[in-house]
Formats: structure tokens, C-alpha cells, sequence
């Protein structure tokens, strides 16, 4: 994994989750502890390909034009 510091100008880029607010606000207890759940996010990912249908990701693309237009910081 690469963190490159680029962001996106409006994004969120620091926030956390209350449990004891959405447990009392929305009557919701996770069933998988944190660490687990993005355990298996990761390994759900890392079964993704890179390449879908002959489409390549284009996110270096999209990073690129979103620099260019002054919509990203690089």
C-alpha cells in the first residue's frame, strides 16, 4: 500500500465513529469486532482484479486530471 498524501479539495480527511452513539441512537451492536472486519475487507480486495472486463483501473488517470484542474493537491 502506497499513502502518497494526495487528496481530493472537500474531502474528509479525519473523523472516527461514536459506537455509543450509533448503539444508542440507531439500537445497533456490530457482530465483527473492528480488526476483523477489515481483515476481511483486505482479503476481499486483495481477490478484486486490477483489470475488469479489458478495463484498466484508471486511477492514476483520474489523479492526474484532478491535479491538472486544480482539483487535487499533490
Amino acid at each position: 500500500m502506497i499513502v502518497s498524501g494526495q487528496y481530493r479539495l472537500g474531502y474528509i480527511r479525519h473523523n472516527y465513529a461514536d459506537m455509543a452513539a450509533i448503539a444508542q441512537s440507531l439500537a445497533f451492536s456490530p457482530k465483527v469486532p473492528l480488526e476483523e472486519g477489515i481483515a476481511r475487507f483486505v482479503r476481499w480486495v486483495k481477490t478484486q482484479p486490477v483489470v475488469q472486463n479489458g478495463v484498466e483501473d484508471g486511477l492514476d488517470r483520474a489523479n492526474r486530471e484532478l491535479i491538472e484542474r486544480g482539483l487535487m493537491k499533490a
